[in-house]
């Protein structure tokens, strides 16, 4: 039977890159877990936009009024992410 083992020596070589490709990992995972938030986040508002107009101070007309944000979560790719949602009144 052919068995490859690695040797200290070697390993001592190899144990840098796989904290490098750990550590690339980890750093891919939270990129994306930023970009769907945002992405998110960004379709909420837009969406609210929609429905209620642009946001601005002062007594605005019409039915449906922007009432500031809230925290929610949402999942995404098995994990839960917290996103700000926009709030409504109707008047």
């Amino acid at each position: 039977m052919n068995k490859s083992y690695i040797r200290g020596q070697d390993l001592a070589r190899v144990l840098p890159a796989l904290e490098l490709i750990e550590f690339s990992r980890d750093l891919v995972e939270e990129t994306l877990s930023s970009l769907g938030r945002l992405t998110l986040e960004t379709v909420l508002a837009m969406s609210a936009v929609d429905v209620a107009g642009e946001p601005h101070r002062g007594r605005e007309k019409g039915p449906v009024r922007h009432y500031g944000s809230q925290r929610g979560r949402v999942m995404v790719g098995g994990k839960r992410l917290q996103v700000d949602r926009p709030c409504f009144r109707v008047w």
